[in-house]
């Protein structure tokens, strides 16, 4: 005999999560494959590819007007020339700087990681089942090095001032 109330829906109670955020501080504590295809799902769609799409094809001399001097027709060619996404945020193919490799090889080379200041913090959200919903590269700086628009003069004086920049 259950101790459950029948009245009780079945089910984790109302307020368990639904999903959990974990930080890893390695991309290979993620993996290849679930990162792949969180990251970059067009390449396991059946069909998918992980290279990007090709451009619009070119005109085919064969639908040129074959008088000389003639552009053929243009008005068809942009008419019949695939869709394209309205912005980069809907453009659905593959990324390769967020690919496992292109990340794993920051880490292996050490560009990233104790050393150049830049910890790998990437993010992973997992359903109750376990399963890899979503993963996002999380990088946090922890020095002033290696910054683009740095200005040393400005840490020159702190540190002559006393300070330790």
């Amino acid at each position: 005999m259950s101790d459950r109330d029948p009245k009780e829906p079945e089910g984790p109670p109302a307020n368990a999560p639904q999903a959990t955020l974990t930080v890893a501080h390695a991309i290979s504590e993620i993996g290849r494959e679930t990162w792949d295809r969180c990251a970059n799902p067009d390449a396991f769609r059946p069909g998918g590819n992980s290279n990007p799409p090709p451009g619009p094809s070119p005109v085919k001399a064969e639908s040129l007007s074959q008088q000389p001097g003639s552009r053929g027709n243009v008005q068809e060619s942009i008419e019949s020339a695939p869709e394209k996404a309205e912005s980069l945020s809907q453009d659905e193919s593959s990324n390769p700087l967020i690919s496992y490799d292109f990340l794993s090889s920051l880490e292996d080379s050490e560009c990233v990681g104790e050393d150049s200041g830049w910890w790998p913090h990437h993010l992973a959200l997992t359903d109750t089942t376990g399963a890899a919903r979503g993963v996002m590269p999380v990088y946090v700086k922890n020095n002033s090095f290696g910054e683009y628009i740095f200005d040393h003069g400005w840490a020159d004086a702190f540190e002559r001032a006393g300070g330790s920049y």
